[in-house]
């Protein structure tokens, strides 16, 4: 029985093993050509890229090794190309870049290696873009910004390295970003959020830094969003909780500081999606310290500080204050003395003895202006502080006068004068 005008072969779903026949070659009307879901091993035979009508080439889910064909980049009318969950190995092939009709590409979890092929922005009618799970390296081509079609970018659990290319941002389609699980750094490109159909957004466990951009805030139809495991910092932007469609969010493992938003937190409020940011307080994690954010330790400290500085400022000037009036109060003494003791300013001769009251002590002066109570304010009543040597005659002090005189004064050693 001829097979030759058969245009799909579809035995999905089986039990089919051993190798795949060479025969299939032959079909050469074949369209869709679909072994999903088998247990078929070995290599895909180079035969297949004799089939010049394929749209479709479904091996996925098989135990297919060894390389890609490069005869697959010879059909000019391939749309699909899905040949995730094999353990196909090699570079990923350059060659598929001229599959100008290709619109879905899937060569997830396999172990292909080498460099993402920057030529596939000429794919502009690419819809799917799957290449996750394998050990692909190098950095993200910012050329597939050129595939205006692109919805679904899924990237994650390789080795790519280097920043996320802004352009990305231009892929207005783009339902899917997936980078998670690989060796990126920097921070995320705010042009991110001009890809306003974005429902997915998966960064985590890469290198990314910095602050979380509050412009993904825009991304009104987001349902996902994935940033643990990274080294962000700052605060978690409170506009966050304008995206009304989030059902998944996390961003633990992070160098977050600050309250979460609350109704951010109330929302996600498994603090397993917040761990592992010491510097993060309030729902659902411990409660803050304060109520406001982590700027309000420092104002308080400030206020404190400032607080005890004017305590401090008062407490000099009230000790100023009697001070100086401690010492008018001598002032106003020892004028009132001058005043009502004529007497003894007149006995003061030339040589300048001078006799106290009622048979008191005595004191002997060069200069007829100075008092005996000016003299006792001047050295502190005698004070110890202010004795300039001891002879014996008597003891010597030094003087300070309101006037800015400075004497010195013998206190004779009986006291007398």
């Amino acid at each position: 029985m001829s097979l030759s005008n058969l245009s799909i072969l579809n035995v999905s779903g089986n039990k089919f093993s051993g190798s795949m026949p060479i025969g299939i070659g032959n079909l050469q009307q074949l369209s869709v050509l679909n072994l999903s879901k088998n247990g078929f091993s070995g290599t895909i035979p180079s035969s297949i890229g004799t089939l010049y009508k394929l749209t479709v080439v479904d091996l996925s889910g098989q135990n297919f090794s060894g390389e890609i064909p490069f005869d697959l980049a010879g059909l000019p009318n391939l749309q699909v190309i899905a040949l995730q969950q094999n353990k196909l190995s090699g570079n990923v092939p350059e060659g598929f870049s001229s599959l100008l009709g290709m619109q879905y590409l899937n060569l997830s979890s396999n172990s292909l290696s080498g460099h993402i092929p920057s030529t596939f922005g000429f794919l502009t009618s690419l819809v799917v873009l799957s290449l996750s799970n394998n050990h692909i390296n190098g950095s993200i081509p910012p050329d597939l910004a050129n595939c205006s079609a692109l919805e679904d970018l899924d990237l994650h659990s390789n080795s790519l390295s280097g920043q996320i290319p802004a352009d990305l941002g231009r892929l207005s389609l783009l339902s899917v970003l997936d980078l998670g699980r690989n060796n990126l750094t920097g921070e995320v490109p705010i042009d991110i959020s001009n890809c306003s159909s974005l429902t997915s957004l998966v960064l985590d466990l890469n290198h990314l830094s910095g602050n979380i951009p509050e412009s993904l805030s825009r991304l009104s139809n987001l349902t996902v969003l994935d940033l643990s495991t990274n080294n962000f910092s700052g605060e978690i932007p409170a506009n966050l909780t304008m995206l009304s469609s989030l059902v998944s969010f996390n961003v633990s493992n992070n160098n977050l500081v600050g309250q979460t938003p609350v109704m951010l937190g109330s929302r996600f409020n498994n603090s397993l999606d917040y761990a592992g940011n010491q510097g993060l307080c309030g729902e659902p994690l411990e409660r803050c310290e304060t109520s406001g954010n982590g700027g309000n330790k420092l104002i308080m400290f400030i206020a404190v500080a400032a607080s005890g500085a004017l305590l401090l400022l008062s407490c000099c000037c009230l000790y100023t204050y009697n001070l100086l009036r401690w010492r008018r109060k001598l002032k106003e003494k020892a004028a009132g003395e001058k005043k009502h003791s004529p007497a003894r300013a007149s006995s003061r001769t030339s040589g300048g003895r001078g006799s106290g009251e009622n048979g008191g002590p005595k004191l002997v002066m060069f200069n007829n202006k100075i008092t005996l109570v000016e003299t006792i304010e001047a050295t502190r009543e005698f004070d110890e502080e202010h004795v300039l040597s001891r002879t014996h005659y008597g003891v010597v002090y030094k003087a300070f006068y309101n006037d800015g005189m400075v004497l010195s004064i013998r206190r004779l050693s009986d006291g007398s004068k």
